[in-house]
C-alpha cells in the first residue's frame, strides 16, 4: 500500500531570552520613579476618528496632523495640533488640570470651541445622548465631548501608585509574538515575555476597579 502527503514547514518563534526575576515590589517602584519627570514635551502624529457624527459606519475624519505637546506636573497641558502641508491650525487645547479649553479651528466647518471640566469620573456618553443633547455645539462635536486633558496627561506623567486600604496591585506573566525586520532580511517571529502590573482601585460599593495596566518587557533591563 502506498499513501502520499504534502509536508509543511511551520515557523516557530523564538522565545527571547529573560532578564532576572523582580518583585512586585521592585515594579511599583519603577512607576513611581516616573514622579520625578516634572516637564515633558513632545511630537505627536494625531488622527482623529469621530464615528458619533459620521455616517453609517463610516467615520468622520479630522485632517492628518503634527501636534506639539507640553506638559508640566501635575496636570497642566498644552496641545497644538497644525496640519502639515496647510502649515494651519487644526486645534489647540490648554488645561490646568481643573478646567479645559479646546478650539477646533479647521476645517471650518468643523470650527468650534469647547470648554469643560476635568473631573476624575466621568461616565462616557454614547451617541443617542449626545443626540438628545439641546446644545447643537455639543451635538455637532459628537464624540470629541467624551476627551478630556486627563487622556494625555495620564499617558505620559505617569502618576505614583500608593497602595493603601483602597488600593490593591497584582501582577502576572505573559507571552506574546513579536515580529521583528531587520533591512534585507526576513522577518523573524519572536516571543517575548512581559510582567503586567494592575492597579485596582476599591470603590464604595466594595469592588475593584481596575485603574491602570503597566507593561514590564523581561527581555530588557530596567524596563
Amino acid at each position: 500500500m502506498f499513501a502520499s502527503g504534502c509536508v509543511r514547514r511551520v515557523t516557530v518563534a523564538e522565545v527571547v531570552p529573560i532578564q532576572e526575576a523582580v518583585s512586585t515590589e521592585e515594579l511599583v517602584n519603577r512607576i513611581n520613579s516616573y514622579s520625578e519627570v516634572r516637564t515633558f514635551s513632545a511630537q505627536a502624529y494625531v488622527l482623529v476618528r469621530n464615528y458619533f457624527t459620521g455616517v453609517g459606519t463610516k467615520a468622520d475624519e479630522f485632517p492628518e496632523a503634527n501636534g506639539a505637546i507640553r506638559l508640566q506636573r501635575p496636570a497642566n497641558i498644552r496641545m497644538q495640533v497644525k496640519a502639515p502641508v496647510l502649515n494651519s491650525r487644526v486645534a489647540d487645547m490648554v488645561s490646568d488640570g481643573q478646567q479645559f479649553r479646546l478650539a477646533i479651528f479647521y476645517p471650518s466647518s468643523k470650527r468650534q470651541f469647547v470648554h469643560g471640566s476635568n473631573l476624575k469620573d466621568l461616565d462616557r456618553m454614547g451617541v443617542d445622548q449626545i443626540k438628545d443633547m439641546s446644545d447643537p455645539e455639543m451635538v455637532r462635536a459628537g464624540g470629541l465631548i467624551n476627551m478630556r486633558p486627563q487622556h494625555v496627561t495620564d499617558a505620559f506623567l505617569i502618576k505614583s501608585t500608593e497602595i493603601n486600604n483602597r488600593t490593591e496591585v497584582f501582577r502576572e506573566e505573559v507571552r506574546q509574538d513579536d515580529i521583528t525586520s531587520t533591512p534585507g532580511k526576513k522577518k523573524k517571529p519572536l516571543e517575548r515575555t512581559y510582567y503586567v502590573l494592575y492597579v485596582l482601585e476599591r470603590n464604595d460599593k466594595g469592588f475593584l476597579d481596575l485603574r491602570r495596566k503597566y507593561w514590564f518587557d523581561r527581555t530588557q533591563r530596567d524596563t
